[in-house]
Order: structure tokens, then C-alpha cells, then sequence
């Protein structure tokens, strides 16, 4: 057999060749001369584990902004209703012209 080849399933193939069968595996006849290869930097041969770890990384930086900002719109609430609050005690429940008729005075 020649230097920088493989023999895989019977087949003679050339260092660096494709499997005819998948382009995602290859001879690489430093690591195995009778093993196929897998390419990793092809991005359609990444495993189905690699595509939900990029999915997880995505959930792990979107969930806590999510939350951050739920917990900022929450805050907003509570202070201007709070706000109200505050409002309706001194004032009772007068209309907004009335409020500002009775605020500049």
C-alpha cells in the first residue's frame, strides 16, 4: 500500500479524500489508515450535540435578559403605581384638569 493513503471497507482512497458515501468523513492517514475521519471544521457535520450546545449558549445569555428586563418593567409598575397611590391619597380622586388646576394653586 503507498505512503498517504487509506484502505477503508476494501477501498484505496488518497490522504484528505472524502467518503464517496458522506462528505462529513475523510482519510486522514496520519490518525488511521483503515478508520474514516470526521471533519469538524465543516459546520454540516457537526453533531447533533454541538447544534443544542450553541442552542443552550443562546438560552443562557437570552433568559437572563429576559428576566433582567422583566424585573426593570416590574420596578416601573410598582413605582408609578405607588405614584397613584400617593396621588389619590392627597388628593382624592379628582380628574387630571382638576389635579392641575388644584396643584398650581
Amino acid at each position: 500500500m503507498k505512503d498517504d493513503t487509506c484502505f477503508i471497507s476494501g477501498g484505496c482512497y488518497d490522504d484528505k479524500a472524502d467518503n464517496p458515501l458522506n462528505g462529513c468523513l475523510y482519510c486522514d492517514s496520519d490518525e488511521s489508515i483503515s478508520d474514516w475521519q470526521t471533519h469538524v471544521n465543516k459546520t454540516e457535520c457537526l453533531s447533533e450535540k454541538d447544534a443544542v450546545s450553541g442552542a443552550v449558549i443562546a438560552a443562557a445569555v437570552i433568559v437572563p435578559i429576559l428576566v433582567l428586563g422583566g424585573i426593570g418593567a416590574g420596578i416601573l409598575i410598582y413605582k408609578k403605581m405607588q405614584t397613584k397611590k400617593i396621588m389619590d391619597a392627597r388628593y382624592g380622586n379628582l380628574s387630571s384638569s382638576e389635579m392641575i388646576y388644584y396643584v398650581s394653586i
